[in-house]
């Protein structure tokens, strides 16, 4: 696993053309671009999906310790 401070790393996906759109609205009115978009869309996420404060504590140490 990753350290949280191991800089960035590129990804590419596929969505559909009209979602696009709606982000990039949204981007332009809340003056964000779709990278940090992503980048908070994500993370959200993922706290969603985490739900179990203790798995969330675990993932987070073991990137914290470069595990």
């Amino acid at each position: 696993m990753a350290k949280l401070n191991g800089g960035s790393e590129s990804v590419s996906i596929s969505l559909p053309g009209w979602l696009i759109e709606i982000i990039d609205q949204v981007c332009e009115e809340k003056d964000l671009n779709r990278s940090v978009f992503f980048k908070r869309a994500s993370k959200k996420y993922l706290l969603e999906l985490l739900d179990s404060s203790d798995l969330w504590e675990r993932i987070y140490q073991d990137m914290k310790d470069g595990a």
